[in-house]
């Protein structure tokens, strides 16, 4: 065992702790100053989260009305389809279909989406988009 070297990071080690005592106490001090802002930004994210669920709901509304995926201020709609299968009986399939030892779900969903397979559900999910900056409201 080289003791220098023990001796150095004997001392590193309560640099270290001694900084991050001194972090810990600045970080604190700084949120306790700072609670009244980071309190209205929780309110601001709540307020938007709500507008956020009715634009999304209006989308959905709009999109399912006239089918149009581009919707006012740049928000979108985004249609997915979604496989529901048992997983057993994927895994068959796969074996049948010399796949794999274990189902390549990525690649088994590719071809489910695009072949019609008897124990695979297909449905379409609508996500709403929402950009970075609401565009124009005209």
């Amino acid at each position: 065992m080289n003791k220098e070297n023990l001796i150095k990071l004997k001392e590193l080690l309560e640099t270290e702790e001694s900084i991050n005592k001194t972090v810990r106490e600045l970080k604190e001090k700084f949120m306790k100053d700072n609670e009244t802002i980071f309190k209205v930004q929780e309110d601001i994210k709540a307020q938007i989260e709500y507008c956020k669920d009715i634009a999304r709901e209006n989308a959905e509304a709009g999109f399912a009305k006239d089918g149009e995926k581009k919707r006012l201020g740049g928000i979108g709609i985004r249609v997915m389809t979604q496989l529901d299968y048992n997983d057993d009986e994927a895994f068959v399939w796969a074996k049948e279909h010399d796949m794999a030892l274990s189902l390549d779900k990525v690649a088994f969903k590719k071809i489910a989406k695009i072949q019609d397979l008897d124990f695979v559900t297909k449905s379409e999910k609508v996500t709403v988009t929402f950009p970075k900056v609401i565009g124009e409201l005209e």
